[in-house]
């Protein structure tokens, strides 16, 4: 996958997960590129996925901005982590699973569902460098 598709799918699973909603206006164009450690010219190509896509508005002297049906548009593939460990004090319980977007299976839905109702914390990890 090359440098501006990572951008792209990145942002766009920014939106699905609503790290980046409707309205936002994105950093401008020579900071964002310095964020992402991507030239401006990689950060472009990038954009005009997006807008072609109808995930972004861009506008001369204004900036970037995410559309206002980004949300409902973006179709990006996500991963979601829980983990979990069986430790032998039952107050240090942790999970571990990967829900791919296919769905989880049943054991997973059982386990999450067993420690919300018993009042266990859990924690959501999303590694934003998981391929598709």
């Amino acid at each position: 996958m090359l440098a501006w598709q990572h951008i792209a799918l990145r942002l766009k699973r920014e939106i699905r997960l609503g790290l980046r909603k409707p309205g936002d206006l994105l950093p401008p164009e020579v900071q964002l590129a310095s964020e992402l450690e991507v030239s401006r010219k990689t950060l472009r190509r990038a954009f005009e996925e997006l807008e072609s896509a109808g995930l972004i508005i861009r506008r001369k002297h204004v900036g970037t901005c995410i559309s206002s049906d980004a949300d409902t548009r973006v179709q990006a593939p996500l991963r979601i982590g829980v983990v979990f460990n069986m430790l032998p004090d039952p107050e240090q319980h942790s999970a571990s699973w990967l829900l791919t977007p296919s769905g989880a299976s049943t054991e997973i839905h059982y386990l999450i569902r067993h420690f919300v109702e018993h009042g266990d914390q859990l924690q959501l990890l999303l590694d934003q460098n998981l391929n598709p």
